[in-house]
């Protein structure tokens, strides 16, 4: 993660996040493609990595693009946001 925050210092946050959301991505996209359990072992650390530089990152986002009495706001929507939208799936088949 320290490399990750070395990125973003140098190179901004927005870069970072995004290279990162497309590698997040792109590795996610490999993990029905595992032959092995090595290989999905390998590929969901690798998954790891990036969401621990986007979440990083997303968190230095909102300190630094919002003001101060709406920042436990947003990071309250942004942490629960996927478990509320949940709720809503149709798990009807």
């Amino acid at each position: 993660m320290m490399i990750f925050g070395r990125l973003m210092d140098r190179y901004g946050e927005k870069y970072v996040i995004a290279l990162s959301a497309l590698l997040l991505g792109l590795t996610a996209a490999l993990l029905p493609f595992a032959s092995s359990y090595t290989t999905l072992l390998i590929d969901v650390f690798i998954v790891g990595l990036f969401y621990g530089s986007a979440q990083t990152g997303g968190s230095t986002v909102i300190t630094k693009w919002f003001p101060n009495e709406h920042r436990a706001h947003n990071q309250f929507f942004i942490i629960t946001a996927p478990a509320l939208f949940g709720l809503f799936v149709d798990w009807s088949d």
